[in-house]
């Protein structure tokens, strides 16, 4: 999943120290995000009244023309869903700030050492600790989150399995590990691939490539049916 973040706060230093403090605690995790910055916030109330939605907003309290708690407030309905971090040095209004039903508060004096577990617990929040287990021979279990997995390939007796982190091999079949992706956004597109169509870049009618360029075979009884899930996929995501 890739987060949708913003940043907001009127002093430019500090939102390019927050999103700098960002992208390094991402690169860490192996998460990417989609950051958006902003210095005044009339110009993010303007985003969110034209449907711009974000999964988690960084905001200073303490701002001309629309503070961070009136922010909150007003546009409770088009922050639905997204996870509200007050980052302030104005800590004698954390009471108040509780008002539009922030995440958490960060007060400016301790961002670098309460930000990397703010973002931990909103990685949390948005993904859960979803891990799915499989076993992997010899009594031993790889635990992995369905949504980084890229695709599942079936090698003559073994499954490897292509997430962010690497390449595992594991022992399941390859129609147990069908049935237990199928929740996860994830359709065969060959008698040896499984594909997350949240990876998929193109689908052509006998292969399909992925966002790093990969390409993937797609069986010609499988053409359709890779089609219509990723019509799904895209279709629901817009919703979103």
């Amino acid at each position: 999943m890739k987060l949708r973040l913003a940043v907001c706060d009127d002093e430019p230093a500090a939102v390019r120290s927050v999103s700098a403090q960002l992208k390094r605690e991402l690169a860490e995790l192996g998460d990417e995000a989609e950051l958006c910055l902003f210095t005044q916030s009339p110009d993010l109330a303007r985003q969110l009244r034209r449907g711009k939605r974000f999964d988690a907003l960084f905001a200073d309290i303490d701002m001309p023309e629309l503070d961070g708690i009136r922010l909150g407030k007003l546009y409770r309905a088009e922050l639905k869903g997204c996870l509200l971090v007050f980052i302030s040095n104005r800590e004698d209004l954390v009471f108040d700030a509780f008002q539009a039903r922030p995440f958490r508060f960060i007060p400016k004096s301790q961002l670098k050492t309460m930000l990397p577990q703010v973002l931990r617990d909103i990685l949390v929040e948005l993904q859960g600790d979803r891990k799915l287990s499989f076993p992997t021979g010899g009594g031993g279990t790889v635990l992995l989150r369905p949504e980084r997995i890229a695709f599942v390939e079936a090698v003559r007796k073994h499954q490897l399995i292509h997430d962010g982190q690497g390449v595992h091999e594991v022992s399941s079949a390859f129609q147990s590990i069908a049935d237990q992706l199928a929740p996860y956004d994830f359709v065969r597109c060959h008698k040896s691939y499984l594909v997350n169509c949240r990876f998929i870049r193109a689908i052509a009618k006998t292969e399909l490539t992925l966002d790093d360029g990969t390409v993937i075979p797609v069986g010609r009884t499988y053409l359709s049916q890779v089609q219509d899930a990723f019509g799904h996929f895209a279709m629901m995501e817009a919703r979103e």
